[in-house]
């Protein structure tokens, strides 16, 4: 029910930002992409977590496609062949953050709005990460977070 609630929030948020009018297609519908990361980082417990699946089997596609968005197809984070028996969960999370920034990055610059189906937390690094890259400009990304939940990514400058 709860992540029912945010989804429709999200989806009734999208259409009425600004910044929301560069995810638009020509038909006026917003772009998404759906983004799964099953890399956790944790020890002690199963490095893959279930919950990026279980997230797209939620729902969420059907609701964002009701609320009219166009949906990309959605890609799964994974390591390389020479990559997967690296030594360390952690060191795993890194290099999965780095694919996952590669995937943010490309739909940014494609004009899709990127939404992390991810395992915890851990891998906002590689969600910021990717806007950072698909800024051509390089600026740096500046990330303001308020008591009320509100949170703002930006390159402007923050002002003085």
């Amino acid at each position: 029910m709860k992540r029912a609630i945010v989804v429709t929030l999200l989806v009734a948020a999208l259409p009425l930002s600004l910044a929301a009018q560069r995810y638009a297609n020509d038909s006026g519908e917003t772009r998404v992409a759906l983004v799964k990361m099953p890399y956790s980082g944790a020890r002690n417990v199963a490095e893959l977590s279930g919950g990026p699946d279980y997230l797209a089997a939620g729902g969420i596609q059907q609701t964002l496609t009701g609320g009219g968005a166009e949906l990309k197809p959605i890609p799964n984070v994974a390591l390389t062949a020479l990559e997967e028996p690296q030594y360390g969960e952690r060191r795993r999370l890194g290099m999965a953050n780095a694919h996952l920034a590669d995937i943010v990055a490309s739909n940014e610059q494609a004009g899709y709005l990127s939404v992390g189906l991810l395992a915890n937390c851990s891998s906002l690094m590689g969600m910021l990460a990717g806007l950072q890259q698909s800024d051509p400009g390089g600026r740096p990304l500046r990330v303001a977070c308020s008591s009320s939940m509100h949170m703002e990514i930006s390159t402007r400058p923050r002002p003085r």
